[in-house]
């Protein structure tokens, strides 16, 4: 064949395929670094939402008050909105279109959770996007005969509310509380009472505790500046840790016996017959404090998943109807869930925007370490102290931090650190 022939032949056939390729290289690697651009952008709105959360119910007195906590969070969603807007290019009355793009903003709180996401209006059918009421982490349980009743509203820790509904006796009791496991011998696990006296895994708790608190001090000079900083430790006289295990043992007391009076049960997928009494009672082999593994915590847990992920494929299905495009809920993974289980979170997706031939999906959970809804145990320490004949603080085991419980935290002086 000649090489004028095999030219032609590169030229009306090889070529466009090279030309083809590498646009299509190309229009790949612009896709890529769209969908980067996303990736950063969403993520970066939904950190300015955590933090505008943060900010506003840290330093917003009212924010266990649900009115005031509603406001606290629509104020973060739009700061999200704003900030997600302005990364995309869109502003003013654009603004609104971003959200079309997100199925819903989720924040899950100590006992509970709010979802924002587009509702149907029952006048017209229109979708629009509002704060749905909140939904709390509830479970219910009867008796076999149907004639007891009750309704437990867990938390991210050992914290309960529980509704008993007793229509044999035609008796209605609520209380709330801490959950702990109650000792039979003074240095067993859990809390012992022996008259005033109250002991927790065996160590005696201080009816009045000698508790210290940093106070700081500083001369504020004319030009601004701070002069002859200093910290001095500050006594005070507390009950709370006395009264905390004094409560939680009166209320474990009630719930260990209303549960035995209910005796709840439920017949499985298989038919089986299966009773959630062992489940519920709390003892040492069934303890419930969140970092235990426990049948307990099993139940709380997959209470708390399923209550999420049912609302969250509901609203999936809603968006799914207002937008004409399939959308399923993403699969959280076990870190996923980890972070949800063990902090307050901000949970947000989006979806639908165009990334070449296909179309961006994604979420981010984001979690919250400084608000006023909850503090995890786990992320408070202490520091025992014992006084010298001067009158001077020592500290003890050299200064080592402790959790509240730890046997070897003990001393004339416990300070918070």
């Amino acid at each position: 064949m000649r090489l004028q022939n095999l030219l032609i032949i590169f030229i009306v056939i090889a070529l466009p395929v090279i030309i083809i390729l590498s646009v299509y290289v190309q229009y790949q690697v612009d896709a890529a670094n769209l969908q980067a651009s996303y990736d950063n952008t969403f993520l970066g709105a939904t950190y300015d939402m955590l933090s505008a959360f943060q900010l506003n119910t840290t330093n917003n007195k009212y924010s266990a008050v649900s009115d005031s906590l509603v406001r606290d969070i629509e104020a973060s969603i739009n700061v999200f909105s704003t900030s997600f807007a302005t990364s995309l290019g869109m502003t003013g009355t654009s603004k609104a279109n971003v959200m079309t793009y997100v199925p819903a903003l989720m924040f899950t709180l100590y006992d509970g959770y709010y979802i924002y996401t587009p509702t149907v209006s029952p006048e017209d059918g229109s979708y629009e996007h509002s704060l749905k009421p909140y939904v709390y982490y509830t479970a219910q349980y009867e008796s076999k005969t149907e004639d007891r009743k009750i309704v437990i509203n867990y938390s991210l820790d050992n914290y309960v509310a529980v509704y008993y509904d007793n229509k044999k006796d035609n008796k209605y009791q609520s209380r709330a509380g801490y959950l702990e496991v109650i000792a039979e011998r003074q240095n067993d696990t859990g809390i012992y009472i022996n008259g005033e006296d109250i002991y927790y895994n065996g160590i005696k708790i201080d009816k009045d505790e000698t508790v210290q608190k940093n106070k700081y001090s500083y001369n504020k000079n004319p030009d601004g500046t701070i002069s002859n900083f200093s910290i001095q430790l500050e006594n005070s006289k507390s009950q709370n840790a006395y009264n905390y295990y004094k409560e939680a043992y009166e209320f474990t007391n009630w719930y260990n016996n209303v549960i035995g009076e209910v005796e709840p049960w439920h017949t499985d997928a298989g038919g089986i017959y299966r009773r959630y009494t062992d489940d519920l009672i709390i003892n040492r082999d069934n303890q419930a404090l969140s970092e235990v593994g426990s049948y307990f915590n099993d139940e709380r847990i997959n209470v708390i998943k399923n209550k999420i992920t049912d609302n969250l494929i509901q609203t999936m299905e809603t968006y799914r109807k207002k937008t004409s495009i399939e959308f399923n809920m993403p699969k959280f993974t076990e870190m996923d869930w980890n972070q949800i289980l063990n902090n307050v979170c901000v949970v947000s997706f989006v979806q639908g925007l165009i990334v070449g031939t296909t179309t961006y999906n994604n979420y981010v959970i984001l979690p919250s370490t400084e608000n006023q809804q909850y503090i995890s145990d786990k992320g408070i320490y202490y520091i025992g102290y014992n006084v010298d004949g001067n009158g001077n603080y020592v500290p003890i085991n050299g200064g080592s931090y402790h959790r509240i419980g730890c046997p070897e935290l003990n001393g004339d002086v416990i300070v918070r650190i």
